[in-house]
């Protein structure tokens, strides 16, 4: 399951890339919302690489325990988390900015 997980962080972070892509050259005064868009698209679906690696090493080394690699695979899924926090929040502000609210 989680060898099947290797696709979807690139689909988001395709897909959250683009959409920043799009502020920007929709609304080039919002280069930064744009750019942080970007940025964090990236920084979520590296972090989620890396929960996936760290994940698949803990399933690996079964059933001696791992706790550094389980611990780093816990902090990898708060990084990403985060940065799509980020990136929907810089979405969402350059929206709000756009229409005015």
């Amino acid at each position: 399951m989680l060898l099947a997980d290797m696709i979807f962080p690139a689909v988001y972070g395709a897909l959250l890339f683009v959409i920043g892509d799009l502020v920007i050259a929709a609304h080039p005064a919002m280069i930064a919302a744009g750019s942080t868009v970007r940025v964090m698209a990236i920084a979520a679906a590296a972090f989620d690489y890396l929960e996936n690696f760290f994940l698949l090493r803990v399933l690996h080394g079964l059933p001696e325990p791992l706790n550094f690699t389980a611990r780093m695979a816990g902090v990898c899924t708060s990084l990403k988390m985060l940065s799509f926090i980020v990136a929907l929040g810089a979405l969402a502000t350059a929206l709000l900015s756009h229409t005015g609210l």
